[in-house]
């Protein structure tokens, strides 16, 4: 009787675990959880940190466009607006604003790259990105490709220097941005008061790195 109870009690532990990893798998926040941090090994490769910026990926079921690099689909009632939105960026705006912000991409990587060995505790980078006038689809999917796809604690910070955009032109590069990465603290957004060009807008976003 007493062996019966040791093992009906070490099979619910065991179920309780398989939920608990269950939930944390399918609720996974990237920029808040760091428990892979508590335990690390001092040498990894590519391989240890797939499993974390893979699941920061949420999927948008009802949104395929581009997903491994896939062709986005323009109807023939769309046509006019993408010809009009091409003339403004120089590509395919429309394409681009169709595409989910996270999307799965294809492994282009060689296998020899995950087969080398990477010191954990490397040094932190600050990613530092300049636009002006540019399309709002693509700048958001920029920025949350580098937080999806990074290992959390190497990444110091995200900014974003604005080179004089005109706001009456393109008013989502105001508000609407600063809205969207509002509760994404490593994010931080820098306006030029005048066109300052990339290079002098670069070490501008690198003098407060």
């Amino acid at each position: 009787m007493r062996k019966k109870y040791i093992i009906y009690t070490i099979s619910l532990a065991l179920i309780w675990v398989m939920i608990v990893i269950k939930l944390n798998g399918l609720n996974y926040n990237y920029w808040s959880h760091q428990s892979y941090r508590l335990q690390p090994p001092k040498i990894v490769a590519i391989g240890y940190f797939l499993r974390y910026y893979r699941l920061s990926i949420e999927e948008e079921p009802n949104n395929h466009h581009g997903e491994f690099g896939s062709a986005v689909e323009i109807s023939e009632d769309e046509i006019e607006e993408e010809k009009s939105k091409f003339k403004i960026h120089q590509f395919n705006e429309l394409a681009s604003n169709k595409m989910p912000v996270l999307r799965k991409l294809p492994e282009k990587r060689r296998h020899s790259c995950f087969l080398r060995q990477y010191t954990f505790e490397l040094p932190t980078a600050s990613i530092i990105i300049i636009f002006h006038n540019e399309a709002f689809s693509t700048l958001i999917r920029t920025v949350h490709t580098a937080i999806s796809r990074s290992p959390y604690h190497l990444v110091k910070e995200i900014i974003l220097v604005d080179d004089f955009s005109d706001y009456e032109k393109f008013p989502s590069l105001l508000f609407p941005l600063e809205e969207h990465f509002k509760n994404i603290v490593k994010v931080k957004i820098l306006r030029a008061s005048e066109r300052m060009g990339l290079t002098v807008s670069r070490l501008r976003g690198a003098k407060i790195a």
